[in-house]
This record gives structure tokens, C-alpha cells and sequence, in this order.
């Protein structure tokens, strides 16, 4: 009955606050999600490679992190053309690189541009819209 309580709750904060709502609907609509990932300014460059850093909302990252992770697009797959790779930047592992054959062993998160969904929001400023 809690999850329904709260279930409730969630839904009365959102009734009172329609733009956020209408926001967030926009991550489930692909080509929403689409712009909005490809606005989020690049961080960094790296020789001719531009990389961008968010925050991802994700219920596999677990209540412990708030669902949230600041992540690293590192570039689309190369089997798979529509799909995104991130790097979480949380993890302990990141930055570990062999010194000796220059490898790492990051798992990256990937993102499928087909399916919708995932969130991400702008480290600069205000939600694109």
C-alpha cells in the first residue's frame, strides 16, 4: 500500500508543476530525446574528438546513487550505429589504465537512439526543451 501512497503523492507534486511534467515526458518521445542529447554541449576535446558529460537518470544505478550518475559520451558503437556509449564517471574503476598496453576494461553504458527513455539533462544550466 506504500507504493501506491507514494505512487499518489508523486503524482499530485507533478499535477502542480505541469512543465516539469511535460518535461519529462519529452525523454520517452525519441525524437525528443534525440535533440535533447545532441544539444548537451562538448565538455572537452581530445585531438578531433569532442566528448560530453551529463547526468543520466537510470533505475539501474539503484536508490544509493538517488538513480542518478554523472556520465561520459564517449562515442557511438561501432557494430551497432544507433547505439551511444557512456562512461559513468562515479566508478572507482574509471581512469584506471594499463600502463603497459594502454587498455582499459570500462563498461560503458549504452543508449539505443531507437528506443527512448533514458534521461539526461544539461550540466550547464536549464533543461533543454
Amino acid at each position: 500500500m506504500a507504493d501506491v501512497e507514494a505512487l499518489v503523492a508523486l503524482c499530485r507534486r507533478f499535477a502542480e508543476k505541469a512543465d516539469v511534467w511535460t518535461y519529462a515526458l519529452g525523454y520517452f518521445d525519441k525524437q525528443t530525446d534525440l535533440k535533447r542529447m545532441e544539444m548537451i554541449a562538448p565538455a572537452c576535446q581530445i585531438q578531433d574528438r569532442f566528448f560530453r558529460n551529463a547526468v543520466m537518470i537510470s533505475a539501474s544505478f539503484g536508490a544509493e546513487a538517488g538513480y542518478l550518475a554523472p556520465v561520459l559520451h564517449i562515442g557511438r558503437a561501432i557494430p551497432y550505429s544507433n547505439q551511444d556509449l557512456w562512461i559513468r564517471l562515479d566508478r572507482p574503476e574509471c581512469g584506471n589504465i594499463d600502463p603497459d598496453t594502454r587498455q582499459f576494461d570500462w563498461f560503458p553504458i549504452r543508449k539505443n537512439r531507437r528506443i527512448s527513455g533514458c534521461c539526461f539533462r544539461q550540466q550547464t544550466g536549464s533543461p533543454v526543451g
